[in-house]
């Protein structure tokens, strides 16, 4: 009985401070909403900065929705704007990118409604990035276009090199070299004018790889070498060790192999100083491909540093070096006669070049289970994965039609601009 007595004592005191509560509300029915307005909005966004400076993303996404929820019902836009820029960078984080562009488009509407341009041309690049990740490239073309139009009202030189940096990296995964040059040239001009010499380097490096796709060694030599003058005066970077890594592969295959061990290992300190596992992926790959193509070829060597090299790709997500990577493990161990761990080692790259459509390399990996089973006595299977390397190269062969034009055409363009570039 005594219990009860306490729990209904309780409830008395509970239901009149309810009901006071309630009295004061209408009384002053606008008290609640002063609060939001002259707290909240400045509040929750202290609250986010500080949870985004922690790491702590859920925290922050809650204070985000109680920005947006909050600034909804007060009509703040501004704040709004912040709430879905912030959210958009929290699903980012957590690798959600339909959320995060779900999110970045609302701040852009809002952007678009304040005029605030140079802000809505810098988020339309944020939308394109994502675009550009998941490997949409006709989307990430046209955002970062949109955002071209806004920046260059706005004359916003450094966000301009960062566009024309990420556009020529779309252009060269859809194989339009001329543009991709272009672009990469114009991004050069403009951290030139900045004085962005880490960028600057790093983008004759990307330029580089453009040239390998067209087989034109020599301006790959020349872009790569421009890159590391450039960045060997600066603190060290990534884009110095990538460049030295690609230039390394050229030093191979000019059979100048010490100076190719020199530039691996300048590249690998870096790479492990800044525990950048993509490019510790490459040194094996290049490692590992160089002992393949030795003569004679050393293919255990070829096999262990091709075994970690994959390795680390596919615990970075770097599935392209991954399934490289086990063509060249996978075709070592078969010139070895150990057919059983060939064919384990094929079909896992298979299973990655499948799943992420990586037409070029599934075609060689399909080409080499053929051979395997064909020496394995299955007849079947090697029929079925011939088969599948004829349709890719038919369909390989068209894309290479087309860099082959593009290759004719690049000799004739660029013959006389490219001297800017390099003696500048």
């Amino acid at each position: 009985m005594q219990a009860i007595s306490l729990l209904n004592s309780r409830s008395i005191r509970f239901s009149f401070g309810f009901l006071l509560l309630c009295f004061t509300l209408l009384v002053h029915p606008s008290y609640g909403a002063k609060q939001l307005q002259s707290e909240l909005p400045s509040q929750l966004e202290d609250s986010i900065k500080s949870c985004l400076n922690r790491g702590a993303l859920s925290e922050a996404s809650m204070y985000a929705n109680r920005l947006m929820n909050t600034s909804i019902q007060n009509a703040l836009p501004e704040t709004e704007a912040a709430a879905y820029s912030n959210l958009a960078w929290v699903y980012q984080q957590y690798n959600n990118v339909d959320s995060a562009i779900y999110f970045y488009t609302k701040h852009d509407s809002i952007c678009k409604a304040l005029n605030a341009t140079r802000k809505q041309g810098q988020t339309k690049i944020r939308i394109a990035a994502l675009y550009k990740e998941r490997s949409d490239f006709k989307n990430a073309e046209r955002y970062y276009l949109e955002a071209e139009v806004l920046l260059r009202e706005v004359s916003d030189s450094l966000w301009l090199g960062f566009l024309n940096d990420h556009l020529g990296h779309v252009y060269h995964s859809i194989g339009n070299y001329y543009n991709a040059l272009d672009r990469y040239q114009q991004a050069i001009r403009l951290f030139s004018d900045l004085q962005i010499f880490q960028s600057v380097g790093g983008v004759y490096n990307k330029m580089g790889m453009v040239y390998r796709e067209t087989d034109n060694k020599e301006e790959e030599k020349r872009s790569y070498n421009k890159a590391i003058g450039i960045l060997k005066e600066l603190p060290e970077s990534i884009y110095l060790a990538e460049s030295l890594n690609n230039l390394a592969e050229i030093y191979f295959d000019e059979d100048s192999a010490a100076i190719a061990f020199v530039m691996l290992e300048q590249a690998k300190v870096i790479y492990e100083k800044f525990n950048h596992q993509i490019g510790l992926s490459a040194y094996h790959a290049v490692l590992s491909y160089y002992y393949y193509t030795l003569n004679p070829p050393n293919y255990h060597n070829a096999i262990e540093l091709g075994m970690q090299g994959a390795e680390i790709a596919l615990q970075s997500n770097n599935f392209r070096g991954y399934a490289d990577a086990t063509y060249y493990v996978g075709t070592s161990y078969f010139k070895l006669e150990q057919n059983e761990n060939a064919i384990e080692t094929l079909i896992s790259g298979y299973d990655v070049a499948t799943k992420y459509n990586l037409l070029a390399e599934l075609s060689e990996i399909c080409k080499a289970l053929s051979t395997v089973y064909m020496e394995e006595g299955d007849k079947v299977q090697a029929f079925n994965f011939l088969d599948e390397h004829l349709i890719l190269s038919d369909s390989l062969s068209n894309i290479d039609r087309v860099k082959e034009f593009t290759r004719l055409d690049l000799s004739y363009k660029f013959k006389t601009t490219q001297k800017w570039y390099y003696n500048s």
